[in-house]
């Protein structure tokens, strides 16, 4: 609760912006009350520049409240929104699919969705570890390799301490030996 009144208080304040209200309707969603949620995304976008690419995560999290309370016009209106601000984004690619999906509205079109969030969700992937371009092949084929060496390598080394320790192992009863029949008299 104290975390709340201090979000909400920060909104209050000369100068709050977007960013105070999105804070306060994050809050509001961690604790189930997704139309006070919903309210303060309103906010938050009032205070927005239209159509500006770097809210769809803003419209996506309002458009998402919205659907959790029931409000499907406003929901679509905003997933819709995000989707023209971030055409490939897989996170609204996938809900507005399936959102649409489990109404049974527009199956089609929730199919393509679905697919292409999961094709650009792939590609995510590959680009945060680093294999997003052409290559990318050869770069797996070089990990493989390498990997495949560290593992010769591993085994190798593991077969030469067996082979150093056995010797040792042989020469000092060897050395027992000799010198045990070596102190023997005669």
């Amino acid at each position: 609760k104290a975390a709340g009144d201090l979000l909400l208080a920060a909104t209050v304040q000369p100068g709050a912006g977007i960013d105070d209200w999105t804070r306060l309707g994050d809050w509001y969603r961690g604790e189930d009350r997704l139309t006070d949620a919903v309210t303060a995304y309103d906010k938050a976008l009032s205070l927005a520049k239209p159509k500006d690419p770097a809210l769809w995560a803003y419209y996506f999290q309002r458009g998402s409240a919205r659907e959790q309370v029931g409000d499907w016009a406003g929901a679509e209106s905003d997933l819709r929104t995000a989707l023209e601000l971030a055409p490939n984004e897989p996170i609204v690619l996938n809900y507005l699919g399936y959102s649409l999906l489990d109404r049974g509205l527009k199956l089609a079109e929730a199919q393509a969705l679905i697919e292409r969030a999961a094709a650009a969700g792939a590609r995510k992937a590959l680009a945060d570890v680093g294999l997003h371009d052409e290559d990318a092949g050869k770069d797996v084929q070089e990990l493989r390799s390498l990997l495949e060496t560290w593992r010769d390598t591993r085994r190798t080394v593991t077969q030469t301490i067996a082979r150093i320790i056995t010797s040792a192992i042989l020469f000092a009863l060897a050395a027992g030996a000799w010198m045990h029949f070596a102190n023997r008299s005669p």
